[in-house]
């Protein structure tokens, strides 16, 4: 075999065999640090606004920036979800599901008129102290939306409030926080 020949073969088979330049790696931006406080309210607030989870039935903590979810679901779609909400927060490490598979009971929900729903919110708000500048706009067949501004932590009573009162059967939030 020439010389020539045998160079020109292995050249073909180390080109071959060289790795392709893969596609370029997208850079994801690491995740913010915030405060656990902060990832605990927002978490509680994407919860007790959420449509797909009875947020109300489920406990929120949260130190390191890892949330540990508790309480009750519906079911196992109701958990996953709930967890898949949370870990797409800012500022969430991890998540720890310790949510419990409760199947619903037969309890009725309260059926109300908006008017006597709207009125019952804003009492609660109102005997709250920090919550003068949350207030409800709406209120549609026990969909109560609440606007204004307040820090993380009075949204998530104002919400908490809200979805404790019959006749309420979801909270939608339009209320402003600061950074």
């Amino acid at each position: 075999m020439n010389f020539r020949g045998f160079s020109a073969v292995a050249f073909m088979a180390l080109f071959l065999a060289a790795p392709r330049d893969a596609a370029p790696e997208e850079k994801v931006a690491a995740p913010r640090s915030r405060p656990d406080a902060w990832v605990a309210a927002k978490a509680r607030i994407v919860l007790w606004t959420d449509n797909d989870v009875e947020g109300s039935a489920i406990d929120v903590d949260v130190k390191d920036s890892v949330v540990t979810l508790s309480g009750s679901a519906a079911t196992e779609a109701a958990k996953a979800e709930a967890e898949r909400r949370v870990k797409g927060l800012d500022g969430v490490k991890g998540v720890r599901n310790l949510v419990q598979i409760v199947p619903a009971r037969d309890k009725k929900k309260v059926e109300a008129a908006d008017k006597t729903v709207r009125t019952a919110v804003e009492a609660s708000l109102k005997r709250s102290p920090g919550l003068k500048d949350i207030m409800v706009d709406n209120v549609a067949a026990g969909v109560v939306l609440l606007k204004g501004t307040g820090t993380l932590d009075e949204a998530a009573t104002a919400i908490k409030l809200t979805r404790t009162v019959p006749g309420v059967k979801r909270v939608i939030s339009q209320i402003a926080s600061p950074a």
